[in-house]
């Protein structure tokens, strides 16, 4: 029954060196789609602009899906 309902976060680091405790400000962007229609943008682009940031440490992504019917996908960018 693992199909009904499905949640994922993925995290993505893109400055490693500097990582998640160094980032002073985060944003987040969201898309949500019923069987064929969606609405929003979760892109990364959209998600640092939001918040004013234009250089981004990581990335992290949390996806959650119903029956495959019902996607929320919601991006958050940690930066300066």
């Amino acid at each position: 029954m693992n199909w009904l309902y499905v949640c994922w976060c993925v995290g993505c680091v893109v400055d490693w060196m500097w990582g998640a405790h160094g980032s002073r400000r985060w944003s987040t962007a969201t898309s949500k789609g019923i069987i064929c229609v969606v609405t929003g943008d979760s892109s990364i682009k959209t998600a640092a602009a939001n918040g004013g940031i234009t250089k981004i440490s990581h990335v992290d992504y949390h996806v959650t899906s119903v029956l495959g019917l019902y996607v929320e996908t919601t991006v958050t960018v940690y930066g300066e």
